[in-house]
């Protein structure tokens, strides 16, 4: 049996999960030095003197408590006792706290430093040391362009959901602009990390003080001193706002020596003297002197040799121009060190060749832990035939492979070629299984290796196994590759199938996570706009014909993949609408209507263009930047084809929109100028119309009018909205009819706002009328030529309603009435005001309009139901099928039910419900108007 609360139970499970990802490395058991700064981060975070508590913890949890007294210090390993903690507690909040205590405590310490010097170690080796006073240790990578999102990645560890739904973000005085709401959620991490809740936050290897998207401070995600959230950066730049920094030195020659020959177990003097100039020349740099002592351990090779083995390393030629790069161009013995480990990795053996192209395609992923699996695709891709340096061709009669250990492991194994880049030092372990790491300077080194070609092999391998979910950084490094981010320049160059299926299948999730779940608008943005401006060029290129995939193929193999262009030019051009729609998307959630709007219209207009041409329809109005430019070039006619016939041009042109304005094109665009001539417009109570249609009488049923250069278009605008809800059959056969007119005299274009829904539903209507075709046929038929077409679920009901009363709309079928009374019962749903003028007739008064068409004649017999008490006749049977009559004066006055009585002589009738009556057949009627046998007389008239 399990006590306690069910939610608190799965909140501490949920806990658990995220502290074991707490750190991004394994705590590292060579660990050397730096006493003396753990110390001073412990004086500025915990407010301790030199009389410091230290608390040393392999794991969390409590241990038996013992003390070791010295002349220096108190070590406490375990947990502190009461008295401890009240006295540190009284010091830490107590008056007696001195100024120069409280200057050094203010929950912030920074350490800076030359790259390769600890930095990373030193916060490591301090957060598994101090873990067990925090609650959690929140690591976040402070490389420039991955901050912000590193930091907002915190939001799940602290249980804050910014995830947005339908809302549209604006306040009293207007909409709010993106860097407001960005700046709200960056508000709520900062309010959590202020609570009294211990939180430990590193910031890892912090390249600006400034963000990189819009130049916010760092100041901003960083919570308030002198709470109990306590905040460690680590940066290589010499100065960090106002924040006094700790500078890292070099590590002493006693720790230097530790560093290097930890593997090895006996020790000459001439090892001695050339492990000296190893750390002389390599300047006690933590970095390089960790590699040499990894060499060392993995060669089995005496320091002597090694030192001759970099000697002989030619000096590169190389300029290091960069502020990162400062430490390899006045460090050229360690530049020779890694010459000589990625020589080490340049063998014949497979499983070799895999190590260096991993390491190699390392330089190219995010900062953050690489996956395994991606540095080994990266590395099969690279081209086997890789031209190589010359100073790299000349090296292999230096290094005999007698110095490598013998393996007996498999060849072209992802695990071995990893273990081997570990054992080397080139990479590093991760706390995620199967992730490696690597270091700035390896990168830059490997980059002066690497190539484009290495690049393109990268991107290949995100796109093969990236997840958004998994691998967010590294598809963001994808894109600064591919696209112009800011000042700098695309460094791949992608086919164009690869760069439709990244956008696909990484770019959009990409931003919908972003904006949607961390609130990244400007980022998410600037993505879709890039990812837009690339494929504007390379639909371009379709254009203009220069982006020919298939240009080195023969003549027939370019006709058998002109098939196959085609559809890739289609994905292009439809990938192009959706990524604009998803900009449309982001602007009103930001309240930015006009912007959003005009995204809609340019996305449509893709869309309908388009659709034009796919159709085969050479003569199709070509609307919107990015139609196709017709060719005029002409192809030679085989012998014995005969010319083929030109086609009518439109005469006709059917507008299917939720206005029948011309405006829709002007809006367009507004330079267009459109000349029309009004015929006439038709409304649905008018004299030539069916009373019986569910339309109110001020409902316009269609425009017909002039258009055109010389007016020769004649153009019917039917004003039909694309939801579910709307009334189709009582504009079916007018819009039938028009078509049939117009084919007669030439073509005719249908057309709505996005070629989907309502024009396909027209168009499947004639081709059920005139070839006499079922719903489901008519609808295959169509997407034959456009398989894009999709009516809503409302118009494909409405048309197998068409099927079944015989490809018409019979206004006395039972589906038509039944189908009448629904609208009517929706109107009342919506709040409308029930218009008597939709009720049929009233049987009883021979003065209705077109009453006699409608009324019984003397020569045919028909069944009438009349009043007992009057005998007056209140329907007739084909009323029967329950619609309001107008007689029935109870309906209109808006009451959701109630009774029906005789307006003779005001007996009751029956009852009225618009919400239904279950009929005592069993079905519910909705709305329903009855009318109780007992209370009426059936007869003939």
């Amino acid at each position: 049996m399990q006590l306690g609360r069910r939610s608190v139970v799965e909140s501490a499970k949920t806990w658990r999960e995220l502290a074991a990802d707490e750190f991004p490395f394994p705590r590292n058991a060579n660990f050397v030095g730096r006493k003396k700064e753990l110390h001073d981060l412990q004086v500025l975070l915990f407010r301790e003197e030199h009389k410091f508590v230290d608390i040393e913890i392999d794991r969390k949890g409590k241990k038996p408590l013992t003390m070791e007294e010295s002349e220096e210090c108190i070590e406490i390993e375990g947990s502190l006792s009461k008295s401890s903690h009240r006295s540190f507690m009284k010091k830490r909040h107590g008056k007696e706290i001195t100024g120069r205590e409280f200057s050094l405590g203010k929950g912030v310490a920074c350490v800076c430093g030359d790259s390769g010097i600890g930095k990373t170690e030193l916060l490591l080796e301090f957060a598994y040391k101090f873990s067990q006073r925090y609650k959690m240790v929140l690591w976040v990578g402070g490389e420039a362009r991955y901050l912000r999102e590193n930091y907002m990645r915190l939001l799940p560890k602290l249980g804050v959901d910014v995830g947005i739904g339908n809302e549209v973000y604006t306040d009293g005085n207007g909409r709010r602009s993106f860097e407001d709401i960005e700046g709200d959620a960056i508000a709520k991490v900062r309010k959590e990390l202020m609570r009294d809740i211990p939180f430990l936050l590193v910031i890892d290897n912090l390249e600006s003080d400034k963000d990189w998207w819009d130049g916010r401070s760092i100041m901003e995600l960083l919570p308030y001193a002198g709470g109990e959230t306590h905040v460690l950066i680590s940066t290589r730049l010499p100065q960090l706002m106002n924040v006094k920094p700790l500078r890292l030195l070099y590590l002493s020659s006693l720790e230097a020596m530790s560093l290097m020959t930890r593997s090895l177990r006996y020790i000459r003097t001439e090892d001695i003297d050339a492990l000296r100039i190893i750390e002389d020349k390599i300047g006690r740099l933590p970095m390089g002197l960790a590699l040499a002592g990894a060499i060392l351990s993995e060669l089995q090779i005496d320091p002597p040799k090694l030192l001759n083995l970099i000697n002989k390393m030619p000096l590169s030629e190389l300029t290091w121009g960069t502020k990162e790069d400062r430490v390899l161009n006045r460090n050229p013995f360690l530049v020779q060190l890694l010459d000589f480990c990625f020589s080490v990795l340049d063998q014949s053996n497979n499983f070799e060749k895999l190590a260096l192209g991993m390491a190699e395609a390392s330089t190219w992923f995010a900062p953050s832990p690489i996956p395994i699996s991606f540095l080994s695709l990266a590395a099969c891709e690279i081209s086997k035939e890789r031209k190589h340096m010359h100073v790299w061709r000349t090296l292999r009669h230096m290094i005999s492979c007698s110095c490598m250990k013998p393996r007996t492991s498999t060849k072209n194994s992802e695990d071995e070629a990893s273990s081997l880049l570990i054992r080397l030092g080139i990479a590093k372990r991760s706390t995620k299984e199967r992730y490696l790491s690597f270091h700035d300077i390896i990168k830059l080194h490997a980059r002066r290796r690497s190539n484009v070609e290495v690049a393109r092999a990268v991107v290949r391998a995100i796109i093969i196994e990236g997840s958004v979910t998994q691998h967010y950084d590294h598809i963001w490094a994808a894109c600064f590759l591919l696209f112009k981010f800011g000042t700098g320049s695309a460094v791949v160059d992608l086919s164009t199938r690869d760069l439709v299926l990244f956008i696909k299948q990484l770019v959009l999730p990409l931003v919908s996570q972003s904006f949607r779940m961390l609130s990244m608008y400007n980022s998410a943005l600037e993505l879709l706009r890039l990812a837009s401006n690339t494929l504007d060029v390379v639909v371009d290129s379709f254009i203009s014909g220069t982006n020919n995939e298939s240009l080195c193929l023969t003549s027939a193999k370019r006709r058998s993949n002109a098939v196959s262009n085609a559809l890739l030019h289609q994905d292009l051009e439809y990938l192009r609408a959706t990524i604009l729609e998803t900009r449309a998307l982001i602007m009103l959630k930001g309240g930015q209507y006009n912007s959003a709007e005009q995204l809609c219209r340019t996305a449509v207009s893709i869309k309908e263009g388009f659709s034009a041409l796919v159709c085969g329809d050479d003569a199709a109005p070509r609307s919107g930047p990015s139609l196709l430019r017709q060719h005029r070039r002409r192809r030679r006619r085989p012998p014995g084809r005969r010319r083929r016939r030109r086609r009518r041009e439109f005469t006709h042109v059917l507008s299917l929109l939720s206005s029948a304005s011309i405006s829709f094109f002007t809006e367009w665009r507004p330079t267009l100028s459109i000349p029309t001539e009004e015929i006439c417009k038709v409304y649905a109570g008018g004299a030539d119309e069916s009373p019986k249609k569910s339309l109110a009488p001020e409902k316009l049923l269609y425009a017909r009018e002039r258009a055109g250069p010389g007016l020769k278009l004649v153009r019917m605008a039917v004003p039909l909205r694309d939801t579910e809800d709307e009334n189709l059959l009582d504009y079916l056969e007018v819009c039938l009819d028009f078509i049939d007119e117009g084919r007669k005299e030439g073509s005719v274009l249908v057309h709505c706002f996005a070629g989907v829904s309502r024009s396909a539903a027209i168009v499947i209507g004639y081709l059920m009328r005139t070839e006499q075709k079922s719903l489901e046929d008519a609808l295959e038929s169509l997407k034959e030529s456009c398989e894009f077409v999709c009516p809503n679920d409302g118009f494909l009901d409405q048309l197998k309603m068409f099927e079944e009363m015989g490809f018409k709309v019979d206004t006395a079928s039972p589906i038509y009435k039944r189908f009448r009374l629904k609208i009517i019962g929706q109107s009342y749903q919506l709040g409308a005001k029930i218009d008597g003028s939709i009720f049929e007739a009233d049987p009883g008064l021979s003065s209705e309009p077109n009453f006699s068409a409608d009324a019984p004649k003397e020569s045919e017999q028909k069944t009438a139901y009349r009043c007992k008490k009057c005998r007056r006749i209140v329907a007739l049977e084909e009323n029967v099928v329950s619609h309001p009559l107008k007689w029935m004066t109870s309906v209109k006055d808006g009451a959701l039910e109630g009774k029906l009585s005789c307006i003779h002589c005001d007996a009751r009738l029956g009852y009225f419900n618009w919400s239904g009556i279950q009929c005592s057949c069993g079905s519910w009627i909705t709305p329903a108007f009855q009318i109780h046998k007992s209370k009426v007389d059936i007869s003939t008239t």
